[in-house]
């Protein structure tokens, strides 16, 4: 997610509680979260007179994906034997 705080906001103090801020730049900050936590930081942003600028999903790398599918073939044939 993306935000846009008012300029001079501290994105660690006005998002307390988000583990991962990627990067910052003036008034913007980018974010990565849990589903489960979208509210609340809703919620902060909105307290911080900020606003939403871009909520996309993460994007599995292909080596992420390889191994994810290695991982479920290992499974599989595991419990076939």
């Amino acid at each position: 997610m993306t935000v846009r705080l008012p300029e001079q906001t501290d994105p660690d103090a006005a998002l307390p509680g988000i583990p991962t801020i990627l990067w910052r730049r003036d008034a913007l900050a980018r974010v990565e979260l849990a589903e489960a936590e979208i509210g609340a930081l809703v919620q902060a942003i909105t307290a911080a007179r900020g606003g939403i600028v871009a909520l996309e999903p993460k994007r599995r790398s292909l080596e992420e994906l390889f191994l994810d599918l290695s991982d479920q073939d290992e499974k599989t044939a595991a419990a076939a034997q």
